[in-house]
């Protein structure tokens, strides 16, 4: 999986490049094909940090975004909400092949 990490106002140490890293196996360990991930962080004028983050995999791009002051918080409830889709949309084309399948065999 590759990982691009761009801050805008905000300083990428080596620290949140791991925190990173750490939580992002969690969308890589649910789903093997992600190809690739980038992530922005963001100071907002009311002292927030956003965070984006926009995955690619199997043909599809999900975004998520989460603000909240503490980084690491904003880091891990934006993988949190991208993990939530990519299971919602693994779990949508599994039930479309077994609807396809179940059609075939009646």
């Amino acid at each position: 999986m590759e990982l691009l990490v761009e801050g805008k106002d905000f300083e990428i140490t080596q620290d949140v490049r791991e925190f990173l890293e750490e939580k992002l196996k969690k969308i890589s360990f649910a789903e093997n094909k992600v190809t690739k991930v980038w992530v922005l962080l963001t100071k907002t004028p009311t002292n927030q940090v956003m965070c984006e983050v926009k995955a690619h995999l199997d043909h599809s791009d999900f975004f998520v975004s989460h603000e909240h002051p503490d980084w690491k918080i904003s880091i891990t409830d934006a993988v949190n909400k991208l993990h939530d889709k990519v299971i919602k949309e693994r779990k949508k084309k599994v039930d479309k092949r077994l609807k396809e399948a179940r059609t075939k065999r009646a």
